[in-house]
């Protein structure tokens, strides 16, 4: 939920809620839900991050019908005396990231870097999905070895599927789907075992 619009989540979507919005997080089913959650808003000690619903409601109210952020809020949007956010809440469906992973691949888009890679861009001006957070996603083939590389910011890894070898300034690290690992500013080459 995100300023009082549904946006569910299916396995591998990446969904933004931008700072200062209200946002809600639950799950209707059966299964365990696990999310990922970064902020992008800094630490501010004056800030109560967990404000109480209306009423004391257990759950942010939908009062917006599906899909309202991303027809208004995103590349078309409604005349108003201020835009309500610098950024729309998003929802990137998975199914779209990999299709376009798919395409790139097809198409013979690969660096011998980062394997294939795209950006999730921002619907505001095509940049990194947040103005801090850049979420990529990267596809390596089975057996695909990258060259070794630096990062000049923090960057995380997450195993999403299949399962390989990173190697960090020299030490290699077997990683398996759900793997989480952090990269700071070092050399670092990623390969796949298979699939």
């Amino acid at each position: 939920m995100c300023e009082y619009e549904s946006y569910p989540m299916e396995r591998g979507d990446v969904v933004i809620s931008p700072a200062w919005t209200f946002h809600d997080h639950w799950n209707l089913g059966s299964a365990p839900a696990i999310w990922i959650d970064g902020y992008d808003n800094g630490y501010n000690p004056n800030v109560n991050i967990n404000e109480r619903m209306p009423n004391d409601a257990p759950y942010e109210e939908i009062k917006k019908p599906a899909g309202y952020g991303q027809r208004t809020l995103g590349h078309a949007r409604r005349i108003s005396d201020g835009a309500p956010f610098p950024l729309p809440p998003m929802r990137y469906p998975w199914k779209d990231t990999e299709a376009a992973l798919a395409a790139m691949r097809e198409a013979g888009e690969s660096d011998p870097y980062d394997g294939t890679l795209l950006m999730l861009a921002s619907p505001v001006d095509g940049g990194p999905t947040l103005p801090t957070i850049a979420w990529q996603a990267q596809l390596l083939s089975a057996g695909q070895k990258t060259l070794p590389h630096r990062h000049n910011s923090t960057t995380f890894y997450f195993g999403f599927e299949g399962e390989g070898t990173v190697v960090i300034e020299g030490e290699r690290l077997e990683w398996h789907k759900g793997d989480i690992f952090a990269v700071g500013g070092v050399e670092v080459a990623l390969s796949r075992k298979h699939s």
